[in-house]
């Protein structure tokens, strides 16, 4: 059976938070802890599913998140400026959580979701019309990962021999994200410098 593709909060700091949605958005676990790391992170978050977007409250991605993001190969959805906590407030008033830091993880997986979710949507619309629903969670990991409704679609229905080559471009198309990714964070470190 395939993972559950996941959507992650993070709130790090002396007590760090996580949320966890699952692709339709519901809460699948909410967590703060004094003693979560990286590593802590890592076990709790993939034994629930396959994280496929990391999502921050603030506008410089914090070093766990960037470190988090990249041992599980996510991308780090950010927003253009750092949440308010009114705003926070306002994302999570339908949730019960236990303090901000919960508030706040979540508020950042519900806004990486909301930024997904029309891309989602039209996955879904797509396949609809084609009658390939049962294809929904895999072509929204491929479309999550870069490549478009069509190209995952004759992707996910290709003979497994036909498959190994693409695979290889779907790496380097990571690659090429993920350093681009780091380009960015390096220069606006160096306009702050």
């Amino acid at each position: 059976m395939d993972k559950d593709l996941l959507i992650v909060g993070i709130d790090p700091g002396i007590t760090t938070a996580y949320a966890i949605l699952d692709i339709d958005g519901n809460i699948k676990a909410l967590k703060s802890s004094k003693n979560l790391d990286l590593s802590s992170l890592l076990r709790e978050i993939t034994d629930k599913g396959k994280v496929m977007i990391v999502g921050t409250d603030v506008k410089f991605v914090p070093n766990l998140i960037e470190k988090f993001s990249s041992k599980v190969g996510a991308k780090i959805i950010k927003p253009n400026e750092d949440m308010k906590i009114g705003f926070k407030t306002r994302l999570t008033e339908d949730y019960k959580t236990r303090d901000d830091h919960q508030r706040d993880s979540l508020a950042a997986a519900i806004y990486a979701y909301k930024e997904i979710k029309p891309l989602l949507i039209k996955v879904d619309r797509h396949l609809k019309e084609d009658g390939k629903e049962h294809l929904s969670n895999q072509v929204k990991e491929l479309v999550l990962n870069g490549l478009n409704i069509n190209e995952a679609i004759t992707l996910l229905e290709k003979k497994p021999e036909e498959i190994k080559e693409k695979k290889r471009i779907k790496v380097r198309i990571k690659r090429r994200n993920k350093i681009f990714e780091e380009n960015l964070i390096l220069m606006s470190k160096n306009k702050i410098l």
